[in-house]
């Protein structure tokens, strides 16, 4: 007999259409998923605010919606992706790197950009390796009124992809090494570079079938993605490639591919020894594809993935910590009425009552003794933390200076001179690397004479002809 353990339901957006699934999973010797309703709705754009909310009340009304938690996943239509390697392991630090550098990625000002971002590999020198998903605001918060006017509430949006990393890591958790998976969704194709179930590289293609060449744009995006992947420094050539979606989908591209490639060819299959994942009879209008949507439930997202503007992010925080206030609050209460009426019951007894009061107390006194001892922890570490301050400074001078059509990619410092800095990059015309060298200079972080173009060649790109560049600098002491 199957045990009934939750049920959820997630929405996903893609460019013209949004999907619906509510699904249970089943507690036993292995994980089983049911799709109990899958549904598709077609709309023009997300400012069709009226159209759509009653879109989802009628879809919340058909699927027998009773305050399950309700996920939001983004197709990568709409999302960008980035790989950042920064100087920095600390959680905060790396936030507000990332909100420097968002406004030179997406050409919006970094108020106006909402992101997400794992970390997936840190080194000794610590610097972090960092994979970013990047929207307009107005996106998310577009789809946030929805909901909102629905009367239902989102915790959680994110990039659609990271449930195809989650689908492949729950099915596949010893494969190590780097591969790439791809997810038939046609016209639309994801297409991502995982290295211990962390992605490295995201992109989204469009393939038409109808086109009588699609084989060969197919096979030639997958190399573009392994050459991309090798592009950004990242640990080593793919080893493997996996296929998700239909099977007739699967077995056309797994034959072509295999004739092409020097690497196996391989489809994920939604079966496994641990899991179990089927459909309900009679759903509607199905896919055949739910990869990325199962995959958010199996592995779900971690927090700092989701793609929620700032300003939500700090109020549901918010939110958290006076529920939990409250909760502890009550249960102060309830254990407090517990022990005056048992104390109660034993009115002839005031030595068992002054007892157990004498050890209330003394709980009281420590817990107010471990309470001194954090707050002075706290102005420790708030002292410690002037120096880090300083550093945000400092990126926020660099990132200020930099002139329209210049993109930092790394910032290096000598471990032997600390005060000396590298500033590598791209731009797009060579006057604007000597533009940000004299931008530098006029900072009051270096040292003016010593700011040198250290080289500025320029280089072919499939896009476009860029000018890589390295600016040495010293901080003033």
């Amino acid at each position: 007999m199957k045990m009934k353990k939750n049920s959820f339901i997630i929405f996903h957006f893609k460019e013209k259409v949004f999907e619906v699934m509510k699904w249970r999973e089943y507690a036993r010797a292995k994980r089983e998923i049911e799709i109990d309703t899958f549904l598709r709705k077609e709309y023009q754009g997300l400012e069709e605010r009226g159209f759509l909310t009653e879109k989802i009340k009628e879809v919340l009304q058909r699927i027998n919606y009773s305050k399950e938690k309700v996920i939001v996943a983004i197709s990568h239509q709409k999302v960008s992706s980035r790989y950042l390697k920064l100087p920095s392991q600390n959680k905060k630090e790396i936030e507000e790197m990332i909100y420097l550098q968002a406004g030179n990625i997406l050409p919006y000002p970094p108020d106006e950009i909402a992101f997400g971002y794992q970390v997936v590999d840190t080194d000794k020198e610590g610097f972090s390796s960092v994979n970013v998903a990047l929207t307009h605001k107005d996106t998310v918060i577009r789809i946030l009124n929805l909901f909102k006017d629905a009367g239902i509430e989102v915790e959680s949006v994110f990039l659609s992809t990271y449930g195809l990393a989650g689908f492949f890591k729950a099915l596949m958790p010893d494969e190590v090494r780097e591969v790439v998976v791809v997810n038939l969704d046609f016209p639309g194709i994801e297409m991502a570079v995982l290295n211990k179930g962390k992605i490295y590289l995201s992109r989204f293609v469009f393939i038409d079938r109808d086109e009588p060449n699609w084989r060969e744009n197919f096979f030639k995006q997958i190399m573009d993605t392994q050459s991309l992947y090798l592009r950004q420094g990242s640990l080593g050539p793919v080893k493997k490639v996996f296929l998700c979606g239909p099977s007739v989908d699967a077995l056309e591209c797994q034959k072509f591919l295999e004739e092409k490639m020097l690497v196996p060819v391989e489809i994920l299959k939604s079966q496994g020894d641990d899991l179990s994942i089927s459909q309900k009879a009679g759903i509607d209008d199905f896919p055949g594809n739910l990869t990325g949507l199962i995959g958010i439930i199996l592995k779900s997202p971690q927090d700092s993935l989701n793609l929620l503007p700032r300003e939500f992010k700090e109020a549901q925080g918010n939110i958290k910590l006076n529920k939990q206030r409250r909760k502890l609050s009550i249960m102060a209460i309830i254990t407090f009425v517990a022990i005056t009426l048992a104390i109660f019951k034993h009115t002839d007894n005031k030595r068992i009552y002054l007892s157990r009061l004498d050890k209330e107390v003394f709980k009281l006194q420590a817990e107010t003794k471990e309470l001194e001892v954090m707050s002075a922890k706290l102005e420790m570490l708030k002292e410690k933390n002037k120096d880090r301050n300083q550093i945000l400074d400092f990126f926020a001078g660099i990132h200020k200076a930099i002139p329209l059509g210049v993109f930092l990619t790394a910032v290096k410092y000598d471990s032997e001179r600390e005060e000396r800095f590298s500033l590598q990059g791209y731009s797009a015309n060579m006057d604007a690397v000597f533009a940000y060298a004299a931008n530098l200079k006029e900072l009051n972080i270096f040292d003016g004479p010593q700011i040198k173009v250290k080289y500025a060649t320029n280089k072919k790109t499939p896009e476009a002809e860029v000018v890589q560049f390295e600016i040495v600098c010293l901080r003033k002491k």
